[in-house]
């Protein structure tokens, strides 16, 4: 069978077979500050601020390059119209179910990939979470957090590309492997959980 009509990972409807891996480690609380699109090269290129993951260079970018990209889109939670209320004299623990009920009538919707892209440019996505699914001819990159700025007032956004091959980079121009970035990150919180911050050599 042509590897074309292979079924390709889809965060949606994950087929059989692939393989997710978690990003938390790198990415989270990082900053997607840029997203730009190549479609004529088919590539995307992810501008990341983590300057936890090198405290000595907190100005340090990463970008993730990616390459035969054939499916991009971004979702955001659009809040519910209704106000919420807190009752009087209610605990926190009987007020989380009230809460959780009234998350639930926000609505999911897509938002333009031109428009997430160009909305970028005045807002940040404040990661809370990532991970690579890949499947046997290509993978699907998921990253999530809290789009906030001039046009987006603290919407929860989720963006899925789907593509071929990966590169790493840092704005120093060092090439890193998915393993390597993905250390920075288990370096950071492992010293992060021993009260001392991780420290890199200039």
């Amino acid at each position: 069978m042509n590897d074309e009509t292979q079924p390709r990972p889809d965060w949606i409807h994950l087929p059989p077979g692939v393989e997710v891996r978690s990003l938390w480690e790198p990415l989270h609380d990082s900053t997607l500050a840029a997203c730009e699109s190549d479609l004529l090269n088919r590539t995307v290129k992810l501008t990341f601020a983590a300057p936890q993951l090198v405290p000595s260079k907190p100005d340090m970018r990463f970008e993730f390059l990616l390459s035969k990209v054939s499916s991009a889109r971004a979702t955001i939670n659009v809040r519910w119209p209704g106000k919420y209320v807190r009752p009087s004299g209610i605990s926190r623990d009987d007020e989380e179910p009230l809460i959780k009920e009234f998350w639930s009538k926000w609505r999911e919707q897509s938002l333009g990939w031109t428009d997430f892209e160009a909305g970028l440019q005045t807002n940040s996505l404040d990661v809370a979470d990532a991970s690579l699914a890949t499947g046997r001819t290509t993978r699907c990159l998921q990253i999530g957090g809290m789009l906030d700025g001039d046009l987006f007032d603290d919407l929860y956004c989720e963006v899925y590309i789907a593509f071929t091959d990966l590169s790493i980079r840092s704005s120093e121009n060092v090439e890193f492997t998915l393993d390597a970035f993905d250390q920075l990150g288990v370096t950071y919180w492992d010293d992060f959980g021993k009260g001392s911050p991780t420290k890199m050599k200039p």
